[in-house]
Parts: structure tokens; sequence; C-alpha cells
């Protein structure tokens, strides 16, 4: 008790005196005009505390860093490309690394996080090809986590306030007839401070995902319970708040809705906090979650569902390019494990409760 309290007072003080830090303004380096040519980079560190209920209750600490260095050109008015190199770039959805003196195996793990080109002759026609962000209008990381870059093939067009989407995703390159492959095409509407998007994603050939054991650890089991999914996403902004509701379903024959409702609020020109309500059923989300976030505690190697919960966050804004926030996750499972169908994803959460308080310093340039 008297260890958790020291833990406690000890963020606290932290929190307070880097918020006050007097950080220097910083801008990406442009390093050849010509060509526009720029350099960029930040790190995260990251502080984490979970705790688990249930027949054995249990809990830990760990220090999680993340860095990443890139650079961008664009050498004419059509073309433009990016490079970006991160720390663990070979893990599926996340690029941090746990920090330990004795254990630095993941420190070597440093390579591409993003490489893609990108063609803009006019606003009626952005093609985008390679490595890259998501091109999918999300206001959280539920139906895919931003820390995923797939590699895939975008068309993008704008219209003033009315865009539209199509992107085909290569997610397993494999032999003759065993491809896996997703496609997911959105409109979003903006009209002031409200946005609209109405989007829908497939995958293709998913029985080529395998898993050991099923989600009761009895039987192996190939695909997934989902693959074709909806998503409605409507937000407004007014001032200093911003309400958001999003909305999936899957076409799986049950645990097939996630719903998450968001409330931002800005304090103050450097302090603001965000309130989140999850529910997200197992077969829900894209690979029956095994694409979704995992700032929630994730059990598998992937991300999460199969769950309900909340999330605080709290801003503290220190400059232009540096800030910390803080934020409280408290999730439980929806449906036992052993009630769901089989699934090759390991993102179905099966302990009953679990919390996780989490501190982000980031800086970037």
């Amino acid at each position: 008790m008297l260890h958790g309290h020291i833990q406690n007072r000890f963020l606290f003080v932290a929190l307070l005196f880097v918020s006050m830090l007097p950080w220097s303004a910083q801008a990406d380096i442009l390093l050849n005009k010509q060509h526009e040519l720029n350099l960029f980079g930040d790190i995260r560190y990251r502080y984490e505390k979970d705790e688990r209920s249930g027949d054995e209750p249990r809990e830990r600490t760990r220090s999680l860093l993340r860095a990443r260095i890139g650079a961008s050109f664009k050498p004419n008015k059509l073309w433009m490309g990016k490079l970006r190199l991160s720390t663990n770039s070979s893990s599926s959805n996340s690029r941090d690394t746990t920090q330990s003196t004795s254990n630095t195996d993941k420190n070597d793990d440093f390579g591409l996080d993003q490489a893609f080109v990108a063609y803009t002759p006019s606003p009626l026609f952005n093609m985008v090809l390679g490595k890259a962000d998501f091109a999918f209008y999300q206001q959280n990381e539920v139906f895919m986590d931003k820390d995923i870059n797939p590699e895939a093939v975008s068309i993008i067009t704008n219209l003033g306030g009315l865009s539209f989407s199509g992107t085909r995703i290569t997610l397993i390159e494999n032999d003759w007839n065993k491809d896996v492959t997703a496609d997911a095409y959105q409109m979003v509407y903006r009209n002031g401070g409200i946005s609209f998007a109405y989007g829908v994603a497939t995958i293709d050939g998913h029985k080529q995902y395998g898993r050991d054991t099923n989600n009761d650890s009895t039987n192996d089991v190939l695909g997934f319970q989902s693959d074709e999914y909806t998503i409605i996403t409507a937000e407004e902004k007014r001032g200093n708040w911003v309400f958001g509701i999003e909305y999936i379903t899957s076409n799986s024959d049950s645990a097939d809705t996630a719903r998450i409702l968001s409330y931002e609020q800005q304090l103050g020109p450097a302090y603001g906090f965000r309130i989140y309500k999850y529910m997200v059923e197992g077969m829900s989300v894209m690979g029956d979650g095994m694409f979704s976030q995992n700032d929630f505690p994730v059990e598998g190697n992937t991300g999460v569902s199969n769950f309900e919960g909340y999330k605080l966050q709290i801003d503290f804004i220190t400059s232009k390019t540096s800030s910390v926030d803080l934020s409280f996750y408290e999730m439980e499972r929806i449906h036992d494990p052993a009630s769901l169908r089989p699934t090759a994803s390991d993102a179905i959460m099966t302990r009953n409760k679990q919390k996780r308080m989490q501190l982000n310093f980031n800086v970037q340039f």
C-alpha cells in the first residue's frame, strides 16, 4: 500500500514538473528547399501501471519508449514521398519498446515504419502507394490502430466539404490463391463544426489466418467470424469542446456491435481533458479485434475486443511540439469467451476486469 502511494506521489510531482518546463518551439527541419526535403521525428516516453482483477489479482508497472525519425520530399507539384523509421517496427500494432537495462532484445528492431509516394494532380484525384497511414477517417483507434501503417493503394477525391476514399490493403502476400486482402471505402462530409462519415470494409481470404487454439483454448481454428463491416461516425465541434459518436457493426452472427462515445473539452490554452465510453463486442471490428487499438490492456499480441469500459485523459500542452498526457483506463469483458464462436484472432478479452494508468511525455521536431 505504501509502495503504491509513493508511486502515485512521484507521478503527480513528475507530471507537474514537466508541464511547467519552458520547451522551445521547433518544426520540421528543411534540408533542401528545391525538393522540399524535410527531416522530422518524435520521441514518446510512456509509464504504465496495470491492475488485473479476478481469482488471482495482479499488478505491474513498466516503462516504454517509442522513437521515430523520417524524411519527406516533394520533387515537383505532382509527386511527394515520405520515409519513416521506428522502434519495434516488426510489431503488428505497436511501436513501443519495453525498457529494461538487462533485456534489450527489441532495441535493434529499428526499421521501416512508413514508405510511400503520393500522386496529387488535383483535389479530385489523389493516389497514395505504399506503407502509409490508413486513409480512413476515425475518431479513435477501435476499428484500426493508428500505429498500423497498412501496405496499400488508396484513391482519395476531395469535393470541398465532401470527400471519398477507397483503399486496397495487402494483409498477407502469400502463395497462389492464398493472399489475404482488405478493401475499405468511405464518404466523409464536413460543414462548419459538423463531420459525418459512412464507411464499409471487407476482408477477403481471411481463412489463411491461423491460430493454434480458439478463444476457449480447445481446438485449432482458421479465419475470423466477421469479414464485413459498416462504420458510421458523427462529430460536432463548438467553441472549445468536441462531441463524437462512432458506431460499428459486422456480419458476425453474434457479438457484432461496437459503440464509442467521446467528449473533449479545452480548459485553456494549455490544458484540457477527454472522456470516452467504449462498448466493443468480440466480433464487431476488423479481424475480430486483431487490428484494433492496444492502449486498453491486451492479452494477445495484437488488439483487444469483447470489452466495455471508460477512458479519461488529461492533456498538458507545453509547447507547439511537446505535451504531456495522463490517462486512466477501466475495462471489463462483455461475454464469456467460451460462449463465443472460435476465431483466429487473439484479441478476445478473457479476464473479468482490468485497469491501466498511462503517462506519456511527447516531444517532436
